[in-house]
This record gives C-alpha cells, structure tokens and sequence, in this order.
C-alpha cells in the first residue's frame, strides 16, 4: 500500500504543477516529486522565468534544456 500511495503523490503533484505551478513536499523541506510530462515541463520552467525552452527524448528519456531569463 506504501508504494500504491507514493505513486499517487507523485502524479497528484505532477497534476498540481502543471494546474497551478507549485507542488506540495511530502515531509518537511524543500524536495518533492512530481511526474511532468512535456507540456508541463514547458509549463513550469516558463513561470519559473525560463525563455527558449526546447523539449527532446532520448530513449524513453524526456530531456529538457532552456535559457535561463
């Protein structure tokens, strides 16, 4: 049940990130987890002030580079 439920934390912060821009920690401190896919990568870096943002894959990699403004 713990993996089931991580794994809902991760999508649920993914969907929070791509709907609003800000992702909730799972204990105290700055790091959390998320899952983005390319639309959402795009998403978050432009809030974040990121300009030229240009998306690829390699492999089953999403790779993801940007400028920063």
């Amino acid at each position: 049940w713990r993996a089931a439920a991580f794994r809902a934390y991760v999508v649920a912060n993914g969907l929070a990130l791509h709907a609003v821009g800000a992702t909730l920690p799972l204990r105290r401190g700055p790091l959390t987890e998320s899952w983005q896919g390319t639309r959402g990568m795009r998403l978050a870096l432009a809030r974040a002030g990121f300009r030229d943002v240009a998306t690829g894959r390699v492999g089953r990699s999403l790779v993801v580079t940007a400028t920063a403004g």
